[in-house]
């Protein structure tokens, strides 16, 4: 009976031992799914900032050093909520040095013109003008980007669109009648 009671007490602190083992892992996971959240907002925000935008992250550090105070603004605040649009803050989209100086309306329609008569489709445009990037969004946000130029460029009449779904081409013909 005594080794019964000793194998019950046994186990019953080995349960206990794996309770305390198990709070204890939940605990510090809480602790890195946050710390990541943190970590992922600052990669966006950096992104944003590659690309030439200002971001207003909801909650993330202050791990930038700003060179100057924001100037206060005269209108009256209408809603306390942060505002999450982007605004363009300079040099633009993070353009290959090829390309530098030109729009991206500009550098898509070089490539397209250089390859006269072939089709060429938005993800070789989009390797040949940007530089690389390693988040998702970033580049989501430069293929978002540059197909709304590629629209803006056939509306325009600079090159067309092909049968096949984001491929484009230019006609020896356009080049010939645009001034140098």
């Amino acid at each position: 009976m005594q080794n019964l009671e000793s194998l019950h007490e046994a186990v019953l602190k080995l349960k206990i031992y794996y309770q305390q083992l198990l709070e204890n892992n939940e605990a510090a996971i809480t602790k890195i799914q946050f710390e990541n959240r943190l970590i992922e907002v600052q990669i966006n925000h950096a992104d944003a900032l590659l690309l030439g935008y200002q971001v207003i992250p909801a909650e993330a550090l202050q791990l930038v050093v700003q060179s100057e105070q924001p100037k206060a603004s005269t209108k009256p605040a209408t809603s306390k909520r942060i505002n999450k649009s982007k605004k363009k803050k300079g040099g633009g989209p993070p353009i290959r040095e090829k390309y530098q100086g030109m729009s991206v309306l500009g550098a898509a329609t070089e490539v397209i013109k250089n390859r006269v008569g072939e089709v060429v489709s938005m993800q070789d445009i989009f390797a040949e003008i940007f530089s690389q990037h390693h988040s998702n969004r970033t580049q989501a946000d430069l293929k978002n980007l540059l197909s709304r130029e590629l629209s803006r460029g056939v509306k325009e009449g600079r090159f067309s669109r092909t049968n096949i779904s984001g491929h484009y081409t230019c006609e020896l013909s356009k080049i010939e009648k645009t001034p140098a």
